[in-house]
């Protein structure tokens, strides 16, 4: 594949935004700001104007964040300026890359993914090669921007290899599930894509060696939706829900990385005292911490700062499930219109694909990225909001403005 020097400059954009979104020596925010000095000077050098809608989420942002002000009488300058870069890093890269976006993240996704499979096996299978593999790590500290402990080879990250699941380049193998998930929705929806099928194989593997319950999840919910609505049989629709629920029935009851993973923590979540000292951080647990955490601010939200985001010991709380921690941040009104900004691009995305309506599959893929929400908080990082201004890619320019 020839990549010519603009090309390269793209993928380097998309890269770093992923980087610094998950991948353990560059996820900080410390980079926040180089990266905009950066993507901006390429936005205004391509000539893009700026989207009004983007615009109004900014706005949108600033009332929620005056109001939290005024509320906890509290603010920090520094929480917010995070807050703000991330989601201005992830509408500039957005808006750079254009209707290459989709092709550019599926390709980097997918040479992560080539990278990392091997790496897991030979780890996996050959006594020994894991205190080699890892004996290379102090050659990169050298990038270790962020000051992460965890041993990483930029590439590939040891952590929780001990229970052979596979995180690849990222933090954890959840956040690779993720990532791969967000992949392989749009390589099924993205028809001139180049040796498609080979890409879709290779995310699928690569995503079974995670080990992660809730991208299997979120892979099971897509694909269901994105086939029945190609069977025309009512029969066989019948029988699909029928297979479908009976499958995810068996697959709960017997694997024991599934259901007993799922039931035991859901049994420890209802034992337990939920803001005692108990640090546990599984997601059943979290949920119920958000829950008492929302209690009272359902509307403007709690907010990035952690001094007013939890409601007990805020320097030794966690949370684990973005959905839910997303929503106690900013509050119902901004939550539901990141919602609808989220099922706008991915609406955009498939009917850019069908050159019609397809109501069902945005649907299955909407249901789809939230389930990948609830085991990580992707919104702490730039590159799921680059998922709220999708849409804009497929928009007229006639309808951008400028300021």
């Amino acid at each position: 594949m020839t990549i010519d020097k603009r090309n390269f400059v793209d993928y380097t954009f998309l890269f770093l935004l992923l980087a610094v979104s998950g991948i353990p020596y560059f996820s900080t925010t410390v980079l926040y700001i180089p990266l905009f000095a950066i993507f901006l000077i390429s936005f205004l050098m391509r000539g893009y104007k700026v989207d009004k809608e983007f615009i109004y989420l900014l706005l949108f942002l600033t009332i929620i964040t005056v109001s939290q002000t005024i509320v906890f009488d509290i603010f920090s300058f520094q929480n917010s300026l995070g807050v703000y870069l991330r989601i201005i890093l992830a509408y500039l890269v957005v808006k750079i890359l254009n209707k290459k976006f989709l092709d550019y993240y599926i390709n980097i996704m997918y040479s992560l993914s080539i990278v990392a499979i091997p790496i897991y096996i030979v780890l996996i299978v050959v006594p020994g090669s894991v205190p080699v593999l890892k004996s290379m790590v102090p050659t990169f500290d050298i990038l270790n921007i962020s000051g992460t402990q965890l041993e990483t080879l930029i590439v590939y990250n040891f952590a929780h290899l001990d229970e052979f699941r596979n995180s690849g380049p990222f933090w954890e193998p959840g956040a690779f599930g993720g990532y791969l998930i967000l992949a392989i929705i749009f390589t099924f929806f993205k028809s001139d894509i180049a040796d498609k099928n080979k890409k879709l194989l290779v995310f699928t593997i690569a995503l079974l060696t995670t080990l992660s319950t809730t991208a299997f999840s979120a892979l099971a919910i897509f694909l269901f939706f994105y086939y029945y609505k190609s069977i025309q049989n009512i029969f066989v629709k019948i029988l699909v829900v029928l297979v479908m629920a009976y499958g995810m029935y068996y697959a709960f009851f017997n694997l024991d990385f599934l259901g007993k993973k799922v039931e035991l923590q859901l049994r420890m979540a209802k034992s337990a005292h939920v803001y005692g000292s108990d640090k546990n951080t599984q997601r059943f647990m979290n949920i119920l911490r958000d829950v008492k955490d929302f209690k009272g601010h359902e509307i403007v939200g709690r907010g990035f700062n952690p001094y007013t985001r939890y409601s007990y010991r805020p320097q030794e709380q966690i949370r684990t499930v973005g959905l839910t921690d997303i929503l106690v941040k900013m509050g119902i009104p901004f939550f539901l219109y990141m919602m609808m900004l989220l099922y706008r691009s991915l609406c955009a995305v498939i009917e850019n694909s069908f050159n019609k309506k397809g109501t069902i599959y945005c649907i299955g893929s909407f249901l789809t990225v939230l389930i990948t929400l609830m085991s990580e908080v992707y919104f702490n990082y730039p590159m799921y909001w680059s998922l709220l201004f999708i849409f804009l890619i497929y928009k007229p320019q006639k309808e951008s403005t400028t300021i």
